[in-house]
């Protein structure tokens, strides 16, 4: 369900994304979604507001990467993908993914080792389980109140 890519009419898109399971992506020539959005008025203004939500997305990350400690950013970022990608369960919310702590670094622009650290401070507090692959949220994480480590 999420959008990537960018139409370009007169250069190159210098960027990939890559997926960690089987998708569907789909994907037009610059000609092709032009004339999209000229039959289709509704697709332009679902696509501003789109471009509207990351737009603020990007800034509010932009700004915390810049200011919040790294315990905050990793908080915010085991907020995110438990919001996101997390699926519940009796005793909390799981998060599982192919490499859930290398997430976690890239989002809080930090370390897998300073993840590590972070995590196991969490889990000594009871905020949340370690095992291999998914992380166990066993208390909501509220990016605006989160845990001191």
């Amino acid at each position: 369900g999420e959008v990537f890519g960018a139409v370009i009419a007169d250069g190159l898109y210098r960027a990939t994304a890559q997926a960690d399971r089987p998708v569907r992506a789909h994907a037009w020539t610059a000609k092709a979604f032009t004339e999209l959005l000229d039959r289709f008025p509704r697709l332009l203004k679902n696509l501003f507001a789109l471009t509207k939500r990351y737009m603020y997305l990007s800034r509010d990350r932009l700004r915390m990467l810049a200011t919040a400690s790294v315990e905050h950013r990793i908080g915010w970022a085991l907020a995110y993908l438990a919001e996101r990608s997390g699926r519940p369960r009796g005793d909390g919310i799981v998060i599982a993914e192919r490499s859930v702590q290398r997430d976690i670094a890239d989002l809080a622009a930090t370390t897998i080792y300073t993840v590590n650290r972070v995590l196991s401070a969490y889990e000594r507090r009871g905020i949340l389980t370690k095992q291999r692959g998914r992380i166990v949220l066993l208390r909501p994480l509220s990016p605006k109140k989160l845990p001191v480590v």
